[in-house]
Formats: structure tokens, sequence, C-alpha cells
């Protein structure tokens, strides 16, 4: 915060600003209520007060005061909440304070958008030091440019207000408050004013407007919104912020695809895509993620369609919504659509530049398109799409190898040092009694044999969610026979002739062999649910002596007496053992409507 005293008995305190960023609202904020002001001085135009202070009383709901130029093109003030010179006009109409419009008149408002650093190191700086490093690096202004005579007449306006008042808030542009403070203090002759607003209307801003108006995010500036009527003490983070908008938009995401599991995101998926979000930043020599950074980091950690969620998200905010009491406008930061035509448009209060970044999202087709597909299929004839084959045969045989490793795990045995090392040494143990002088190692016997059948149970049976039940043959010797119960893939058609379906349970039986429907075979009608049945049925076809069981939790005692009956045993290997985002990838698997369609496939998997 940079102050100045006067020549008379009045203070000056300025705030300097870059517009739209609700750090610097939340530091006006600060100083205003810290003391009594007499006047709040925003650089505006006098013809422009007017308007802007009603439209700021309709606040939380966002608008924008448009005019028309000298020169025939438009110009707005965006009323957004999180811009510095409007928290300062809104302040001072709550506690009843002057409020004086002291920039200049012109034909044709020159100033653009910028980048400056980010301002969220004011939280270590404060707004004292942020400017006092910041300044440094902003150019000043040509002499006899509009910059350069707009900072000598608010300079002489903020002079002439001193004699008037005692206590005097400027909230300005960042790069306009030291040419300002200069002429204040060191006096100027008159400018000449250009032509004056005539004919400014207040617009309503459409909800699908605000991300391009606003300098925050929408979600940010609602956020901002409820800290501000809060009655607590604490103050605005936009980091924490930024992390409600993830924890929301994954409400959002759970809500609507929250019902299948591969779209589920964990609270370690989160913490992922903050971190993946800080490195971006890093890269780019940011302290805070912007939406672009936070749209990546969803799209690698939690998939496409939480992307799309957070972005859904981002855009909201709550208070624009209803019917609004005056005209509703469309508008872009440099755009707006006026009178059945768009025009160009430059915004009164130029804040941080923005620049447009693609990101890729793959999602559903729309519902009419999955309709058209469903009616084309033709039911000849299903098949797998290969490289998903590959990917879950190899997990297989990954979970043979786990599941004897933790057979060997559970028959090992601790003894102390006598002749050899047998399997190693038991670090623990010798640790514990190295001061008796006694060494302990490790004997692991090897376990004879193979894991044959492994049952894979994700979720259990339930009739409504996992009603597709098939058996299904093996292509060729290195492909397992498999049966399972997952969801209708012709709910969730991605492409022509292609649909997607999720597994609840699985049964994998390598080396192949053809077998019976399990689900209308009558050897396991005992079984009371699908995945009991899935293991009887590897008990029964499994050719060795051992059979994997990936779940939850343990196998039920129905299907321990199976594998006494049948001198088969059964090691439990805990589906958690598992990263979450493989078993996420490795649920989903896609139906061919005929083996033709292997060919253009990969168009519309991922």
């Amino acid at each position: 915060m940079a102050a100045s005293e006067g020549t008379g008995p009045a203070q000056v305190v300025a705030i300097p600003a870059v517009h739209g960023r609700a750090t610097f609202a939340w530091e006006v904020r600060r100083a205003f209520l810290a003391r009594r002001f007499d006047c709040v001085a925003v650089a505006l135009p006098p013809s422009l007060r007017e308007p802007v202070i009603e439209a700021v009383e309709a606040l939380p709901r966002i608008s924008a005061v448009v005019y028309r130029e000298a020169t025939g093109g438009y110009g707005y003030v965006p009323i957004d909440p999180c811009d510095a010179a409007i928290e300062a006009i809104r302040l001072a109409v709550a506690e009843r304070v002057s409020i004086a419009a002291i920039d200049l008149e012109v034909d044709s408002f020159e100033e653009g958008p910028f980048v400056p650093p980010d301002d969220y190191a004011i939280k270590g700086l404060g707004l004292s030091g942020f400017y006092a490093a910041v300044g440094l690096l902003l150019p000043s202004a040509e002499p006899g440019s509009q910059a350069d005579l707009r900072e000598r007449h608010m300079g002489l306006a903020l002079r002439r207000l001193s004699e008037r008042f005692r206590r005097i808030l400027v909230v300005a542009d960042i790069r306009r408050v030291a040419g300002i403070l200069r002429h204040y203090r060191d006096g100027t002759d008159p400018v000449e004013a250009g032509s004056p607003v005539e004919s400014a209307k207040i617009f309503t801003v459409h909800r699908d407007s605000l991300y391009h108006v606003l300098g925050e995010l929408p979600h940010v500036a609602a956020a901002y919104e409820r800290k501000r009527a809060a009655i607590d003490l604490e103050e605005y983070d936009e980091v924490r912020a930024i992390k409600d908008l993830v924890v929301e938009a994954r409400a959002r995401h759970e809500a609507e695809h929250g019902d299948a599991y591969s779209e589920r995101v964990s609270v370690a998926d989160l913490a992922g895509l903050l971190r993946f979000a800080r490195n971006l930043c890093l890269l780019r020599r940011q302290l805070v993620p912007m939406l672009y950074e936070l749209v990546v980091a969803a799209k690698g950690t939690a998939g496409d369609l939480f992307a799309a969620s957070l972005i859904e998200t981002a855009r909201r905010y709550g208070p624009q919504g209803g019917r609004s009491p005056r005209p509703v406008i469309r508008m872009t930061a440099d755009r707006l659509e006026i009178d059945g035509d768009v025009e160009e448009a430059r915004t009164r209060l130029p804040g941080l530049a923005r620049s447009e970044r693609t990101v890729r999202l793959r999602l559903p087709p729309p519902p009419d398109v999955q309709q058209e597909w469903r009616a084309a299929w033709r039911g000849e004839g299903y098949c797998s799409w290969p490289p998903e084959d590959v990917a879950i045969e190899r997990f297989c045989a990954r979970t043979r190898e786990k599941a004897l490793q933790v057979k060997g795990l559970s028959r090992e045995r601790i003894e102390e040092f006598s002749t050899s090392l047998k399997d190693g040494l038991a670090i623990r143990e010798t640790m514990r009694d190295l001061h008796r002088g006694k060494i302990y190692v490790r004997d692991a016997p090897r376990i004879r044999g193979s894991v044959g059948a492994v049952v894979f149970i994700f979720d259990e049976d339930d009739e409504k969610r996992y009603p597709w039940k098939l058996t299904w043959q093996a292509e060729n010797e290195c492909e397992s026979t498999l049966v399972f119960y997952a969801k209708p893939f012709l709910d969730d058609l991605v492409g022509p002739g292609i649909g997607r379906s999720e597994y609840g349970g699985a049964l994998f039986i390598y080396p192949p062999m053809p077998i019976f429907d399990v689900w209308t075979d009558p050897t396991f009608d005992d079984a009371p649910d699908g995945m009991t049945r899935l293991a009887y049925a590897g008990l029964y076809y499994s050719r060795v002596p051992y059979m994997g069981y990936v779940a939850d939790r343990p196998p039920p005692v129905a299907v321990r007496r199976e594998a006494r009956r049948l001198k088969k045993q059964i090691i439990y290997v805990p589906l958690s053992s598992f990263s979450r985002p493989t078993v996420r990838k490795l649920r989903i698997f896609h139906v061919l409507d005929g083996k033709d369609v292997r060919s253009y496939a990969d168009r519309f998997i991922h």
C-alpha cells in the first residue's frame, strides 16, 4: 500500500491494483475497514460514476455498464465483485462515503490488459512489498500519451479532492499509481478532456459469458463473495478457493458418473491433481494455477470426464441464476452482442491478459448419436478388442506371480542362524536381539505348482448394475477362457459398432479350455450369488492346485468349503494391493459388433 501526504491536512492512501484480481479487492477491503475515509476515488470517468454505482448496488448479480465511445466503438465497465475498484465503490456505498470518479474522459480508451507477476506473492510480501518489487518492472507512461494525460488529470483531480476531504482512498491500475501520486505531489496543468459518455446502459451478463468477463474464475468469484459475507476473521485465500473448486467438481462428477467405478475420483486422485497443477505452475513461473493448468492436471490424473466436470464447475456462479430485471448481454473480453450484432468492445478496467490454449477431451457422444448406433447394431457376432486382451492377460500373469509370492510369504519362517543364511538375513529380528549376539535368518520354502484360474471380484453381484452375464470362449491359445458379470455394453456406445462395459466380477481360466456356460450350468446352482458362482467355476475348472482370488474381502466360507472338497487351495490377494488407476483401467472393456470393426476401433477407444 502506497501512502502520500498532501500539501494540506489531507491524507491520501493509494491502492495499486490489477483489475479483476480478488487479492487486490481484499487489500482494498482491508485498508477501508482499518481506518475511516471521507472519500473513495476510483479510476473511472465522471460520466460513468452514476451508472456504475447503480450497477454495483445490484451485486452479487454481475452486470456490465456498456456505452458508446465518441469514436464509434463500444466500451464497458465489468461490475466484477473481485475487482478492487468495484470493491471500493461497494464499500463506500454501504458506509455512505463520498465516491469520486477521477479519470479523464477520453474519446477512445487505449489501455489494454497486461501480464503482471503472480499476485499470490502478496500473501508473503504484503501489498507494499509486492508493489516495491513489481513497480520497478512497470514501464512509465510516455510523455504526451493517453496514459500520461490520464495520470496528470487524476493527479490534479486528487489534489482538488484533498482540499475538501481529510482522508482519501484511491484505487487505480498498478501501472498508473506512481504517476498519479507524482503529479499529485508536484502539481500539474489541467488536461483537455474528451467527450463524456452520454448513454451508458446496464446489462446483466449472461452466465455463459462470465468466464470471459470476470478476472477470476466464476466459481472463485462466488467463493470470494461468500467470504466477503462471512462473519469470521479468516483471510481470503485463493488457493483454498481453488481447492474448494476441485472438491466441488469431484462432487458434481460423482453425482453424474459415480455409478461407474472407472469414473470415481479418490482423495489420492485429488492430491495427485494438485501436485500435477503445482508442477505445471512451476514450469510457467506461476504460484497459483489457472484454469488451463487445472484442466490438464485433471485430465492426466482422473480422466477426460472429470476434466469436463471441472470446467463446468469453474464456470458456475450461483448468484447469477434466476430471472434478471435487466436485459441480458452475451460478451467476451473484447466483443459483445448488442441489438443482434457482434461488436468489438474494450473494458475500462483492463486487468490480466489472457491467451487461449486448447485441451482435447474425449467425451461421450450425444444421446441421439448413440441411439443411431444402437439402431444400426447388427448383433451377428461379438468380439473383443485385441489391445485390451493383451493388457488383461499380462495383468492376469502378474497376478498369478503375486499370488505365489503371497503363498510363499505365508509359509516363511524366522529361525536363528546356525550354518546357512538360507533365504537372507531377517533384519528386524536380528536388530531386536543384536545386544544378545544373535542373528536370525529367513526360511521361505519354495511353492511347488502354479496358479491356474484367477477370480477378480471388483464389486459384489448386483442384478441391477451388472445384469449382463456371459461365458466367453478363447479365440487362441494365448487368451484365457473368460466368465464374467458386467454392465450391458449397449447402454454405453462409444462408436459405431463399439460398446463399452465394466466388469463387476470375472474369472480367467488359463490354459484356455472349452467349457459349458457357467451361468446356466446346474453344477454351480448351489452358489447363492454371482461372485460365489465364479469362484465355484474357478475351483472346478482349475487344472492346478492353486486358484487366485482377488477381492476386497477374503472368499466366503462356502467357497473355502468347496475348495476343501475339491482338494484345491485358494490364494487370497487383496484388491488394494494393486494400484487404483490400474484396476480402474482394466475394469473397462469394449465389445465390437464383428471382427471387421477392429479395423477402425482405435479411433473411438482410448
